[in-house]
């Protein structure tokens, strides 16, 4: 016997993204030549390098959400970067990473 979902939960309708991303998936799927603009799902292969990196850090157990602001280190060396870049000087505390900016741009 199916289960069936509750009334709240069967009511949520997917976020605008989302529902974008699939309709350009059905359009393709159907022939047509479709430029996605909705979710910023990258059009180039993924270097090499970054495979192997996502390999290493997996296989050392990060396999875990990362802290909400992002990795420390990862913040650290943007700082870094943007001082010898542009010779503007942040804090690593003014600095967040995320995997999507759905995440600190969306209204609660």
């Amino acid at each position: 016997m199916p289960r069936q979902l509750a009334e709240r939960v069967a009511s949520l309708k997917p976020s605008a993204t989302v529902e974008m991303t699939e309709r350009v998936r059905a359009a393709r799927a159907s022939g047509r030549q479709i430029i996605p603009l909705s979710s910023g799902d990258p059009n180039i292969e993924t270097d090499a390098r970054i495979i192997a990196a996502a390999e290493r850090s997996m296989r050392a157990g990060e396999t875990h959400y990362g802290p909400a602001q992002g990795s420390p280190l990862l913040r650290e060396a943007i700082v870094r970067r943007e001082a010898l870049r542009s010779g503007v000087n942040y804090d690593p505390a003014d600095i967040i990473v995320t995997r999507a900016a759905n995440s600190r741009c969306s209204p609660p």
